[in-house]
């Protein structure tokens, strides 16, 4: 066997060889862009980086982006505007995760952390280690660990609500 030639398929039981499974891709970029859809097809949120390493297997795409810039979305209106150092975007799952001066904005206040999990599912923001929420009530922290909704309001503005600690952001 010459060196990097594949295995040869191993024979199904009927005699037939079986497909190969994909083999994950790796894809490097420079700066660029995308918008991650729902199962429905509704932008979740568009994210811009200055580079990025994308690994693909078969639907599943998981990027690691540098420099980078975006906005999450609810039916169709930006509901939040962010910027990190670094950001993780696993679309199988829709999570985006934003690391290093992390900086959530909307037109009712700015949230400020270390990382900062989105689940665009919910709609919901987990921000950990020294993080603020500053609006024009004046601020809140630093503190260990903030949870925030990100929507827009009926006039289509972008708002973070329910901005509060996992005691009182999951409270009935």
């Amino acid at each position: 066997m010459a060196c990097g030639s594949t295995k040869p398929e191993a024979p199904k039981p009927d005699g037939k060889p079986q497909p190969k499974t994909a083999e994950p891709i790796a894809v490097a970029t420079a700066a660029g862009e995308t918008t991650h859809l729902s199962e429905k097809n509704e932008k979740m949120w568009r994210i811009t980086w200055k580079a990025a390493e994308v690994v693909a297997t078969g639907a599943a795409k998981v990027g690691n982006m540098a420099g980078i810039k975006g906005e999450t979305y609810e039916k169709e209106n930006v509901s939040s505007q962010f910027e990190a150092d670094f950001a993780e975007a696993d679309n199988k799952v829709n999570r985006l995760i934003l690391k290093g001066n992390v900086k959530i904005t909307a037109s009712n206040g700015t949230m400020f952390a270390d990382q900062v999990e989105f689940d665009g599912k919910q709609s919901v923001y987990k921000a950990i280690g020294k993080v603020t929420f500053e609006s024009e009530s004046g601020i809140v922290g630093p503190i260990d660990s903030l949870y925030a909704s990100s929507h827009t309001d009926k006039a289509g503005k972008a708002i973070l609500d329910k901005v509060g600690t996992s005691e009182t952001f999951f409270k009935k």
